[in-house]
C-alpha cells in the first residue's frame, strides 16, 4: 500500500472507532512519508484518544516543526501541555497558533479562545479578556468564548459588560447553564433580584437537579425577604447536596434570625458542625442560637471555641 492508502486508510479506521489500528497505519504513513505534516498530526490525534498523552505531545510537535502554519497541530500541541500541567508552554503554543496564516476561521478563533483560557488560568485576566474578544470578532458565535468574555469582564468589576457577554451566550446557547447562573448572581450582586430569580427558575427548569440552582434561589429570596420561600429553596439544595457548608449555613441561619425557629436551626447547624467541626461560621451560629434557648454555659462553650480557632474573629460580640 502507498503512504497516501495507509493515511487514508487509518482515517477510516479512526472514524470507526478502530484506534489501535488506525494507530498502525499513522504509523506506516509517517514511516513511508516522514516529512508529511498531516500524518503526524493525526497519528497524534489517535494517540491524544489512547490517552498517551506524551507520545501525542511528541506527534504535534513533529508536525509543528514541519509546518510552522499548520494551526491545528499548535492549537493541540497546547492542549496536550494543558493536560500535562505545562501551562507555560501550552501558553506559548496557544501564541504561535494565533499568529499562523490559515484560511481555517473556526481553527484560528480556537486559537484565541485556547490562549485566553491559559491566560485566565494564570490570573492574567486583561490579557486574557483581549484574547476571549478577538475570539468573538473571528467567531461571533462561540458562547464559550462570551462566556468566558463575561466572567473577565466581572472579574474586573466591569459589570455591566459582563452581563452583556452572558446575555449574548445564553442568545447562542440556551442550555449553558454556567452562563445563566453566572449572569443570575451578577443580577443579584447589582440588586436587580426580581431579574436574578428569574434566572435561577429558568436554570431549575433546565436543571432540577442543579444544586446551585437552588442555593442562588434561596439566597435571592432572602434577599427579597420572602423567608419561608427561602428556607424551601434551600431544603431542595440539600436534598441534591446534603453536605454543602454554605447550604447548611444559610439555611440554618435564616431559621434562626429570619424565623426564630431556633430549634429547628440547631438542629441543622449541628448536621453541618457534624460535617466541618471547625467551622467558625458555624460554630458561632451555634452559640447564638444556644443563647436565644437560654443555654449559656453551652454557648460559652461554643464562643470559647470560635476563639481558639480564630482569636481576632469580627463578630464575637455577644452583646450585639
Amino acid at each position: 500500500m502507498t503512504a497516501e492508502d495507509l493515511f487514508n486508510l487509518g482515517i477510516s479506521l479512526a472514524e470507526d472507532g478502530k484506534l489501535e489500528e488506525a494507530l498502525e497505519a499513522f504509523s506506516s504513513t509517517t514511516e513511508l512519508r516522514p516529512q508529511d505534516a498531516t500524518g503526524w498530526f493525526n497519528k497524534g490525534l489517535v494517540l491524544d484518544e489512547l490517552g498517551r498523552i506524551n507520545e501525542a505531545l511528541d506527534c504535534y510537535q513533529r508536525a509543528t516543526e514541519l509546518d510552522s502554519n499548520y494551526t491545528e497541530a499548535w492549537n493541540n500541541l497546547g492542549t496536550a501541555y494543558q493536560e500535562l500541567n505545562r501551562r507555560e508552554d501550552a501558553l506559548q503554543s496557544f501564541i504561535k497558533a494565533t499568529r499562523t496564516r490559515t484560511s481555517n476561521r473556526l481553527d484560528y478563533a480556537n486559537a484565541w479562545y485556547n490562549r485566553g483560557v491559559i491566560l485566565a488560568d494564570l490570573e492574567r485576566f486583561e490579557e486574557a479578556l483581549d484574547c476571549f474578544i478577538e475570539t468573538v470578532t473571528v467567531n461571533p458565535g462561540d458562547a464559550r468564548a462570551w462566556y468566558y468574555r463575561g466572567v473577565l469582564h466581572e472579574q474586573l468589576s466591569q459589570n455591566k459588560e459582563a452581563l452583556i457577554c452572558y446575555k449574548k451566550a445564553t442568545k447562542l446557547a440556551p442550555d449553558h447553564i454556567e452562563a445563566w447562573l453566572d449572569m443570575g448572581e451578577l443580577f443579584g450582586k447589582m440588586n436587580r433580584l426580581d431579574e436574578a430569580l428569574k434566572v435561577f427558575k429558568r436554570v431549575i427548569a433546565l436543571e432540577p437537579e442543579n444544586a446551585r440552582a437552588w442555593y442562588d434561589k434561596g439566597v435571592t429570596l432572602g434577599m427579597l425577604e420572602k423567608h419561608d420561600e427561602a428556607i424551601d429553596a434551600y431544603n431542595q439544595a440539600i436534598e441534591i447536596n446534603p453536605l454543602d457548608t454554605l447550604t447548611l449555613y444559610n439555611l440554618a441561619n435564616t431559621l434562626a434570625r429570619k424565623l426564630q425557629r431556633f430549634e429547628d436551626a440547631l438542629d441543622v447547624v449541628d448536621r453541618l458542625l457534624e460535617k466541618t467541626p471547625n467551622y467558625v461560621n458555624g460554630i458561632y451560629l451555634r452559640g447564638r442560637i444556644l443563647l436565644e434557648l437560654k443555654r449559656q454555659e453551652e454557648a460559652q462553650i461554643c464562643f470559647n471555641r470560635v476563639l481558639e480557632l480564630d482569636p481576632n474573629y469580627p463578630h464575637l460580640q455577644i452583646d450585639d
